[in-house]
């Protein structure tokens, strides 16, 4: 649940950063690219930079669990916003198993009355199951947003989410391999200088 360091001689990629700025409430941020292109990086570097509260969520194929999923989530989000959805705090802690159905009721409701401003980045999305409902919990939130949240996911390929429909809201921004690829040759070239060629 902690956002990756970002090193001292870290080269700022101003013109990324400058696009994920663009970025506001009620919408997300999709950062999409292979491995090795500074994805997470970037996310955190601009997530260092930026105001308000922030959670960092690192998935991992068992969060492809619904339950699972929401306990990290809610533990990140309370964490950055103490006292942040309680009702799905008070479920996750109760001994009995919570209807799927129910918990993902009342996590939507309690993302939509976050009344403080805060970013939630869900790195390394791609290990998420295609099958996973947690798709669809997030594809209801995207489709009728509400409260403070700016959701951003970075990932080795799209998820199985209303990508287009996003976009054609205008509530998307997206980095793209030819965008972080577009800026690599110059930070690479800045960190040879660096390290002496």
């Amino acid at each position: 649940m902690h956002r990756p360091p970002v090193a001292e001689d870290i080269v700022t990629r101003d013109r990324l950063i400058a696009r994920l700025n663009e970025a506001a409430v009620n919408s997300a941020v999709l950062v999409s690219a292979p491995a090795g292109y500074g994805k997470s990086t970037l996310v955190s570097q601009w997530l260092e930079m930026r105001d308000g509260a922030r959670a960092w969520v690192s998935l991992d194929p068992t969060e492809s669990n619904l339950v699972e999923f929401v306990r990290y989530l809610t533990a990140a989000i309370v964490e950055a916003l103490p006292g942040a959805c309680p009702v799905t705090s008070d479920q996750l802690r109760a001994g009995a198993a919570v209807p799927e159905s129910v918990l993902k009721r009342t996590f939507l409701n309690e993302l939509a009355w976050i009344s403080t401003p805060i970013t939630i980045v869900l790195d390394d999305y791609h290990r998420i199951e295609t099958k996973s409902s947690v798709h669809s919990v997030l594809g209801e939130f995207l489709e009728r947003p509400s409260g403070e949240v700016l959701l951003v996911l970075v990932t080795r390929r799209d998820p199985p989410l209303q990508v287009a429909a996003l976009r054609g809201a205008g509530r998307l921004i997206e980095i793209r391999l030819e965008d972080l690829h577009r800026h690599l040759p110059v930070v690479l070239q800045v960190l040879g200088q660096i390290d002496g060629g």
